[in-house]
């Protein structure tokens, strides 16, 4: 007879799963029994952390979905993660948690041609040890080593190698089991898909060579926030930049070190932005910057704070310290001054203009006659009462 306090429960109702319920555990079918379920449990959690993961739109939030699933399984020392950036040229974002608290790389690296090549030829999972045995080479292995590696599993996508998420040695010292290795395998097979998705995605919006958006999602949004004021109300500002004698610059430094001023640029306007404004690479040395709520006087503070900032900006390129100046255009709308994205973006690169005539390295604010105001003011109070 079963021991006392053993789950007799027949599946179904079923007698005959009663009747001879001590030989089946005898014999090992119940164990067997109680394996797939478990087995089915856990392929419905990892089906849910799918969804879960295949609806995040960033990189961070597909990485708090990985630590929560982490936490009800087990806890690695580091938990690591090594991609490259969508949308920037060259560079590699590292991510990484220690006891899935996130803490700052205790490393970095600057390409990933080396893990790429290895993980092309060798597509799967793979311990550490046998990674260092199979890659002898320093500049691999030692970052990993910082991490207390055990356990690295390749991103893949249709475009091959995006980087690898390395699982550091389980806090408690003990061997990762059988059962959590295939919980790897099948979590990192959804985050890849995952990451792979949001990579395409900011692939298409982001400027490749300076990581701020492109020409074509700036046009998106601001048709977007075009729509907003129309129905709400409200302001909205626009800035537009242009690096002075860019040409000339390329000329005598090379375009390798204007590729940098670039950078620096781009890096310089979203720091001096609100979150919500949108910056942005309209055409080689020309930027954009879109401020939602911002009237005439409050994009002129903006644009002059950026141009102030790149005037005293330091461009450092091999042994040189290099500076440019930019000459920025502003202009805004409001519902009773409202223009198709074209025209506004016309305006404010007719005050750029003006900015280079008068000297450069100075912001103009687009100004309209009185009667054009006026005029203007009357077809918008015409919209609404026909509206």
């Amino acid at each position: 007879m079963p021991m006392e306090g053993t789950n007799r429960e027949a599946p179904g109702g079923n007698e005959d799963y009663l009747k001879y319920y001590d030989l089946l555990k005898r014999i090992g079918v119940l164990d067997e029994l109680q394996h797939y379920r478990n087995e089915i449990s856990n392929l419905e959690e990892i089906i849910s952390q799918a969804v879960e993961l295949l609806s995040k739109s960033s990189i961070e939030e597909v990485l708090e979905v990985v630590v929560q699933g982490l936490m009800d399984k087990f806890i690695p020392s580091y938990l690591t993660l090594i991609l490259q950036e969508a949308g920037v040229e060259g560079k590699i974002l590292v991510k990484c948690y220690e006891r899935l608290r996130e803490i700052p790389p205790p490393f970095e690296i600057t390409s990933l041609d080396g893990y790429r090549e290895f993980f092309e030829r060798h597509p799967s999972s793979i311990s550490f040890s046998l990674f260092e045995y199979k890659v002898p080479s320093p500049g691999l292995v030692e970052p990993l080593r910082a991490v207390e590696a055990e356990i690295l599993v390749p991103v893949i996508g249709m475009g091959g190698v995006y980087g690898l998420i390395v699982f550091g040695k389980k806090v408690l010292g003990e061997d990762y089991t059988p059962q959590e290795l295939a919980y790897i395998g099948r979590l990192v097979g959804f985050v890849s898909i995952s990451l792979q998705n949001n990579i395409h995605y900011r692939s298409s919006i982001m400027d490749f060579k300076t990581g701020i958006y492109n020409a074509s999602f700036f046009m998106r949004r601001l048709e977007e926030e075009l729509y907003r004021v129309k129905r709400y109300g409200g302001h909205l500002g626009l800035i537009i930049l242009d690096v002075d004698h860019f040409k000339l610059f390329n000329d005598r430094y090379g375009h390798l070190a204007g590729d940098e001023v670039l950078i620096s640029i781009a890096r310089d306007i979203k720091q001096n932005l609100r979150k919500g404004d949108v910056a942005a690479r309209y055409g080689g040395e020309e930027f954009v910057v879109l401020l939602p709520g911002a009237n005439r006087n409050a994009a002129y503070i903006v644009a002059e704070r950026v141009r102030h900032s790149i005037e005293l900006m330091k461009v450092y390129f091999e042994d040189k310290i290099l500076h440019v100046t930019v000459s920025v255009g502003v202009t805004s709308c409001t519902r009773y001054r409202l223009l198709d994205p074209r025209k506004l973006i016309e305006e404010a690169d007719q005050a750029l203009y003006l900015s280079k005539e008068r000297g450069r390295n100075r912001t103009t604010v687009y100004r309209k006659g009185l009667l054009s105001l006026a005029e203007e003011y009357r077809e918008a109070l015409l919209e609404q009462v026909r509206t």
